[in-house]
């Protein structure tokens, strides 16, 4: 048969035996193993020739997955965190915008460096440290970015938490019940003008979201001291988004 030709005559035969095929070394029938009831003499001629020719059988699968399974297993590497500062005027974090920052990257592939635009919406009354994540993009092009807010000191005002504080410089001789004082932010120096008119003080504050507040110091407040403090509810930085608010503070600094 097949197999003499291919082995030779000692290597086995194949016939029929009892209506079943069986496999035998050296022109014999296989004997049976009791012993053993797992044990068959029927054997698949297409399984052992498959297995000959280095094939893992009928069942056996190819072992390195689809196109689509090895390209979820692949991982673009990861990139180093990027943390950058960006800066708010008074004005724009106690009426919310939208802040544009460009930042470019470095490639390993192209030629000229890559860019991103990242969008940032301020809410109104965030605070010096605020952060802003961004996510590393998908195809790992761009890394993750954090972003940390500063404020940019304004001219006249002082932030304190959600309170703002202004300085008001007045010259000793003119803090007395006869003398009525104009002031404004406006004014650098604080240096103040003066018009004795009626007995009060008439102060014009500029706030951050836009708002001119004025303010008159009833002559119940004289003599006016060196650090006293007005304090005006509801005037000072957004909370939390508001629409409350901090307070403003008005400190009298007598020379």
């Amino acid at each position: 048969g097949i197999f003499s030709q291919m082995f030779g005559q000692g290597f086995g035969s194949v016939g029929s035996s009892g209506g079943s095929t069986q496999f035998g070394f050296g022109g014999a029938p296989p004997p049976e193993n009791e012993s053993n009831p797992n044990f068959s003499n029927n054997v698949n001629i297409e399984d052992i020739l498959e297995a000959m020719m280095g094939g893992g059988g009928r069942s056996s699968q190819p072992s390195w997955g689809s196109p689509n399974q090895r390209q979820q297993q692949y991982q673009p590497p990861k990139k180093k965190p990027v943390v950058r500062n960006f800066r708010c005027s008074l004005q724009e974090l106690a009426k919310g915008s939208i802040k544009k920052l460009k930042l470019t990257f470095p490639s390993s592939t192209a030629s000229s460096p890559n860019t991103k635009i990242y969008s940032i919406q301020i809410k109104p009354g965030w605070k010096s440290g605020t952060k802003v994540k961004f996510p590393a993009s998908k195809d790992g092009i761009f890394p993750p970015v954090t972003f940390i807010l500063q404020e940019i000191p304004h001219a006249h005002l002082k932030r304190i938490g959600d309170d703002l504080l202004w300085v008001c410089k007045l010259p000793k001789e003119k803090c007395n019940p006869s003398s009525i004082v104009s002031a404004t932010t406006s004014e650098a120096t604080n240096e103040t003008a003066v018009k004795a008119k009626k007995k009060k003080i008439k102060l014009s504050i500029p706030l951050p979201d836009g708002e001119v507040f004025e303010y008159h110091i009833p002559s119940s407040e004289y003599p006016i001291e060196n650090n006293q403090q007005v304090v005006i509810k509801g005037k000072g930085m957004p909370i939390k988004g508001g629409p409350s608010r901090g307070n403003l503070i008005i400190e009298f600094s007598v020379s």
